[in-house]
This record gives C-alpha cells, structure tokens and sequence, in this order.
C-alpha cells in the first residue's frame, strides 16, 4: 500500500493477502524476507557498535552522560553510517516485496534487473530521503531511549535498567521516531520501488524506466496532491505502530542485556 496509489484499509488489507496467497502461495507472504534477515544482522551491528564510538567522541572531558542534543547527533550518525553500508539490500528487498512472486525472480535477477534499467546508480535509488529520514529517525530513536534511561539511572540511583524498562523505552522511542519520519519512509519507497511492480522475468529490462517519482520535494508533493496528507504520506503508519516499536523495544532491550554482559565478564 505504501508503494501505491491503492488506498489502505483492513478490507483491502486482507483482500491483498487473499490475492497475494491465492496467485503465489502462503510464502509469497514472505517474499524478500531472505534479504531482510541479511541486511538486519549488518545494519543492526554497525548501528549500534558505531552509536557507541560516536557517544565516546561527543563526550567532553568530565562528562558522564552526552546532554540531549549530542545524544540526538550521535544517533543519527549511527543510523546514517549503518543506512548507507547496507543500502544496496535495502533497495533490492522493497523492490522484491512488492512484485508477483509468481512473475518476478530471485535476488540476482533483480540486481540484474535492476543495473540494466538504472545503472550501478539504481542501488542507492531513495538514498536522500532515506538518509533525510534517518537523521531524525535514529536521532529520536536513540536520543528518546538514551534521555529516558539516563533519568531512570539518576532517579532511581540503579546501575543499569530493568528487562521491561529497556523493552518499554525501546517501544517508546521507535513510536515517537517512527510516526515523525513516516512520510519520508513513503518517499523512499515509492522512489526504490519504482518500475519493480510489473517486473517479470519475461520483460524486456534493457530499456530505463520512466521516472515518476524525481526528487524528494517532487514526490511529498506529488503524493500529497494526489492521495492526502493522512491517506498517502501516512499511509499503513498504523501497521508500522504494530511492527516497528516492538522491533526497536527488543533491539534496545537485547543490546543492553548483551552490553552489560560483556562488560561484566571482562
């Protein structure tokens, strides 16, 4: 829904799963989750390794904890260098997801696919308004979780915080960071999944695809116009209130037990 036109609702939800499982099979519902796991283990370790470098070097001489503005930058450095190593992966894996899983082919022949109509360049399609999402996304994301943790810490005099604290500030903060940036998350996918819905492997992929979507203002625009703030930009953000949180809580939440367990045992 997010990649289209097609209005979003929960009939027309369940109506696509129908369609989707009736043409392609219950696997289909699936399709592109191979790259998602491939791309979540590096995208995960260099995020979270790179949020700790960066919090050291934003540290000043004396300072226990990084005030609210440096947390806010030192997450969206984390979130813009994992964004930008494992892009590539991302574009094939939305690229993927929205096609007929019983016309489009695998990974290589979307990579394929994706070099003759657009170039190398077509790997890092929607890199601006992934990366003009990911500033405020990651810094919220971590800025939200580190400042609830810091208050926690100093309130309640602890050391480190609780299972339920870490999964609930993880929600908390993939909330706040996910419903603010949604409309950029829209753009980007219109933008890499651009030309994927109708790929088939019978199709001629020597010829460019037309391009609808040009820019990141071009498309706010463009779907702003046509579908509405609410029904385009937020588009499915309900869904996302359901998956995204609950992703970020147990990321959050398995870092910091994986933290505190390494350090202690050094």
């Amino acid at each position: 829904f997010q990649t289209t036109s097609r209005r979003f609702g929960l009939v027309p939800l369940a109506g696509l799963m129908k369609d989707i499982v009736t043409r392609s099979g219950v696997t289909a519902l699936w399709r592109g989750h191979s790259l998602t796991l491939t791309r979540t283990f590096p995208y995960a370790g260099i995020q979270f390794m790179s949020h700790e470098k960066y919090k050291k070097l934003l540290l000043a001489p004396g300072e226990k904890h990084l005030p609210p503005g440096r947390r806010f930058i030192a997450g969206s450095l984390a979130g813009t260098t994992a964004s930008v190593c494992v892009y590539p992966l991302e574009v094939l894996r939305s690229r993927m997801a929205v096609q007929d899983a019983s016309k489009g082919g695998g990974i290589f022949y979307n990579a394929r696919c994706l070099v003759r109509q657009n170039g190398l360049g077509g790997f890092y399609m929607g890199l601006k308004p992934a990366l003009i999402g990911m500033v405020p996304y990651a810094g919220l994301a971590f800025g939200t979780f580190e400042t609830l943790k810091v208050f926690t810490l100093q309130h309640y005099g602890t050391e480190k915080l609780d299972h339920v604290q870490r999964v609930a500030y993880g929600a908390l903060s993939g909330l706040l960071a996910q419903t603010v940036t949604y409309p950029l998350d829209t753009v980007r996918r219109r933008m890499q999944t651009e030309g994927a819905h109708s790929l088939s492997v019978n199709m001629d992929v020597s010829k460019p695809v037309e391009k609808r979507y040009t820019g990141v203002v071009q498309t706010l625009r463009l779907v702003a116009n046509e579908e509405g703030i609410r029904r385009g930009l937020f588009k499915g953000v309900t869904l996302n209130w359901f998956k995204g949180p609950v992703a970020l809580g147990i990321s959050f939440s398995t870092f910091e037990a994986l933290k505190t367990h390494f350090l202690k045992s050094q």
